[in-house]
């Protein structure tokens, strides 16, 4: 996916879809960094669309607090 987002074309990703699940699982085995990085820099500019689904408990008792209110946050 990273490799994906890294070569992708402005809108080329319109019709794509990605769902991450397990992401704070998936971050204790391996360096999200990367992902996250393309994400953030070519996510909307390929208009691919991400999904992230963890645990908001398991997010609290790992010590992330303040995640409650982020994900309550409107979307823009």
């Amino acid at each position: 996916m990273t490799e994906l987002l890294k070569t992708a074309g402005k809108g080329s990703l319109d019709a794509d879809c990605w769902t991450i699940d397990e992401f704070y699982q998936a971050s204790q085995s391996m360096d999200l960094n990367p992902l996250i990085g393309q994400i953030l820099a070519k996510g909307a500019k390929t208009k691919g669309k991400v999904s992230i689904i963890s645990q908001l408990d398991t997010l609290e008792a790992h010590g992330l607090k303040g995640t409650r209110h982020a994900i309550d946050l409107p979307a823009f």
